[in-house]
């Protein structure tokens, strides 16, 4: 009873600067899922926000207990030491892209002076599969730690569905069910790697017929559309030549950045200001729908349209 007293003051001495810290991390796990792309994380979950409750913290009980399991004595400095007294949960839609998300939150963090350690894989342990990765941060001089656990969607919904059985059983678990837990773990594991295999055989064939469509949109912008250089240079002018001939160098860029990237975000602006001179007006038009037919996706369709 002392112990969880002295967790429980422990929480509300430094309780305060922990959520300075989960606030920073949520943060940049925020940005990095928007810029990331869509289809790389699905969500982002703190621990109050996965069990329905405001607590953010690792209950007082269970902070006395992990020292002890550490054979430590519960205080403040084995507290301090502690990965997970506030923690998030990254889900990604495909468990490869793991490594590339940990690198992304690792640079947004490093601008706000938090650390992020090394990778650590939990495999099937007890039918539990993510990965782990500790953020350290100095706050009123001492350094304390946030846990990101990083994991597939399917790993995280038989996390969800097994977390009573799995983190908090009222007895010991029979061998057999550990045993059946990892072995199911183990074929949602398969499934996760086959589906890799499936999306990347899907995405090679986006890749084959949008290069058809490609080639087939440029045809139509050169030929029905009058967009070719031989007909601008005796038509436009020289700054519309010089911009239309911007679109076409950055080609590859606009078809892989986001929406609001740097190079896509110049162009249409460039291209808006166009729109306001009527003699340019004709010009504008086609190239904008020239910006949007680049893209692999329709999100500037409505750019072009508005022309």
């Amino acid at each position: 009873m002392r112990e969880v007293q002295s967790a429980d003051i422990f929480l509300k001495t430094y309780g305060k600067d922990y959520k300075e810290l989960l606030l920073a991390v949520q943060d940049v796990c925020r940005r990095v899922q928007q810029t990331i792309g869509a289809d790389v994380i699905d969500s982002i979950y703190t621990r109050g926000e996965s069990s329905g409750e405001e607590n953010i913290f690792k209950e007082p009980g269970k902070i006395a207990n992990k020292v002890r399991q550490k054979g430590q004595t519960p205080g403040t400095k084995a507290y301090l030491a502690l990965n997970d007294i506030v923690g998030l949960t990254v889900v990604v839609k495909y468990p490869n892209s793991i490594p590339s998300v940990i690198s992304a939150i690792r640079k947004g963090l490093r601008s706000k002076k938090i650390a992020v350690g090394l990778p650590e894989e939990h495999t099937n342990r007890g039918g539990y599969f993510a990965t782990h990765v500790v953020c350290s941060g100095v706050f009123s001089a001492e350094t304390l730690n946030c846990e990101i656990q990083l994991k597939s969607i399917l790993h995280d919904a038989w996390s969800a569905k097994m977390h009573d059985l799995t983190y908090k059983p009222t007895g010991v678990l029979d061998p057999k069910l550990n045993a059946l837990m990892a072995s199911v773990a183990n074929t949602i594991e398969s499934l996760e790697q086959q589906s890799i295999l499936i999306r990347d055989m899907i995405r090679s064939n986006w890749n084959v017929e949008e290069k058809t469509r490609r080639i087939a949109r440029h045809e139509l912008f050169e030929s029905m559309l009058a967009y070719g250089a031989d007909v601008w240079r005796a038509d436009a002018g020289p700054k519309l030549n010089a911009l239309r001939q911007q679109i076409e160098d950055a080609s590859a860029q606009i078809a892989k950045e986001p929406k609001d990237g740097k190079t896509v975000s110049k162009l249409t602006a460039a291209v808006e200001r166009c729109c306001h001179d009527p003699n340019e007006l004709r010009f504008a038009w086609m190239m904008a729908g020239r910006i949007a037919s680049l893209r692999t996706s329709p999100d500037l369709v409505r750019f072009s349209l508005r022309k």
